[in-house]
C-alpha cells in the first residue's frame, strides 16, 4: 500500500514518556486510535484515523497496532509498519501489541477459528520459554525475531514506540495469563510459581530486545485487564492473583501503567494502585460495547474521575471512535489532546 506523503507538523516529537508525563501532569489525555491486527493495520490507518479526520478537523495523536493475527502465525507487518511511520513522521505517537499464537501447541485449537492462537489456553510452561535449550524456547525466540524485526523497521525510521506486550497479564484470556480459563486452578502446565515465570518471561524479552536485537525505541508498557482489576478490588480473598501489580516485572523493565477497560463506569478499575508506582497511567485499550454511549462525555467523566490520565487508546471495530457519537466534540475538548489532520 503505498500512501501519500504525510501532512501534520511535529507535534508529539521527543521521548514518549516524558511526553506521556508532561501530558499527564497537565491534566491533559492524549487521544489514540488501535487500526488493525496483522496484515490489517493498513487499511485500519485509513478507515479508523485518515478518512474520518477529514470530517473531525483533527486526528487522534496516538495510532495503535498488533503485529499478531489470529488467522496467521507470522502475518506481513509491511502495510502496518507503513501506517505506523506515516504516523509517527506527521508528529503522532505510536503503540503497538502482539497477539502471539500459542508457542507450544501447533495443532487444532479450541478457538473460535480452530487454530493455536493466541487464545489458545492450552498450557504452555513459561519456564521452558526463557530456555533456548528447548523446543518451546526456540520456537520463542523466532516469534521474538519476527516481532523484533517489524520493530526494528521503525527504529530505523526514527520512530518511537510504546511497546505493550502480554497484555492483561492478570486476566485469562491468553495463553500467557494467569490461569487457563475459569476459576484459578493451577496445574503442571500453569503452576503456583506463574508470577515468577511471568516476571521471567518479561525480563527476558526486554533483555533479548535491548541487549541483543539493539531496540532502543521502546517505551514499555504494563497494561493489565480491567476486569480482573474489578474483581480484585470485590473480592481480594481468593483473588490475589488478579491484582495489577501482581506480575508486576520491576521499575527497570517497565516504562508506562495501565489498563485495558471496556466499562461503562467512570471510575477504572486497577488505576488507584497503579499510581503508586509514580509512572505515566493509561487507558491502554478503551471503549464500550454499546453503540450509543457518546465518548466525549464517557471519556470526560472518566477524565474527571482519574486525573493526570495519560493517554487512552480507543480499540477498533465497534470499539472505536468511528462507530460511536461524539468524537468530534471530543476532539474540541481543552483536555483531549490530538493533532491536525
Amino acid at each position: 500500500m503505498i500512501l501519500p506523503p504525510a501532512a501534520g507538523g511535529a507535534e508529539f516529537r521527543g521521548s514518549p514518556a516524558k511526553l506521556l508525563a508532561d501530558a499527564a501532569a497537565a491534566d491533559k489525555v492524549i487521544v489514540g486510535q488501535f487500526v488493525g491486527h496483522g496484515t490489517h493495520g493498513g487499511s485500519g490507518y485509513l478507515s479508523q484515523i485518515e478518512q474520518p479526520s477529514r470530517q473531525w478537523g483533527r486526528m487522534p495523536a496516538l495510532a495503535g497496532a498488533d503485529y499478531g493475527m489470529n488467522a496467521e502465525r507470522a502475518p506481513d507487518l509491511s502495510a502496518a509498519n507503513e501506517a505506523l511511520i506515516r504516523h509517527g513522521k506527521r508528529g503522532g505517537l505510536v503503540t503497538v501489541s502482539c497477539h502471539s499464537w500459542n508457542p507450544t501447541h501447533a495443532g487444532a485449537a479450541a478457538t473460535a477459528n480452530g487454530k493455536p492462537n493466541a487464545m489458545d489456553l492450552r498450557p504452555v510452561d513459561l519456564w521452558k520459554l526463557v530456555d533456548p535449550a528447548t523446543d518451546t524456547g526456540k520456537t520463542w525466540l523466532r516469534e521474538l525475531d519476527r516481532i523484533a524485526d517489524g520493530l526494528k523497521v521503525l527504529d530505523r525510521a526514527g520512530v518511537k514506540v510504546l511497546w505493550r506486550p502480554f497484555h492483561e497479564m492478570n486476566g485469562a484470556g491468553f495463553w500467557w495469563c494467569n490461569v487457563t480459563g475459569g476459576p484459578p486452578k493451577w496445574t503442571p502446565g500453569n503452576p503456583a510459581d506463574r508470577r515468577e515465570s511471568f516476571i521471567a518471561l518479561w525480563r527476558h524479552m526486554h533483555d533479548y530486545f535491548t541487549r541483543v536485537r539493539g531496540l532502543h525505541n521502546l517505551t514499555w508498557v504494563y497494561s493489565t485487564e480491567g476486569s480482573a482489576n474489578s474483581q480484585y478490588e470485590n473480592q481480594a480473598a481468593g483473588n490475589a492473583h488478579k491484582a495489577p501489580l501482581y506480575y508486576y516485572p520491576g521499575d527497570d523493565v517497565v516504562d508506562v501503567v495501565g489498563v485495558d477497560y471496556y466499562g461503562e463506569g467512570a471510575s477504572v478499575p486497577g488505576m488507584a494502585d497503579l499510581r503508586t508506582l509514580g509512572k505515566p497511567v493509561a487507558l491502554t485499550e478503551f471503549g464500550s460495547d454499546d453503540p450509543t454511549v457518546d465518548y466525549a462525555k464517557h471519556l470526560g467523566e472518566i477524565h474527571r474521575r482519574n486525573p493526570n490520565l495519560a493517554y487512552v487508546l480507543f480499540w477498533d471495530q465497534k470499539w472505536s471512535l468511528t462507530a460511536h457519537p461524539g468524537a468530534q466534540k471530543l476532539f474540541q475538548e481543552h483536555w483531549a489532546q490530538s493533532q491536525r489532520p
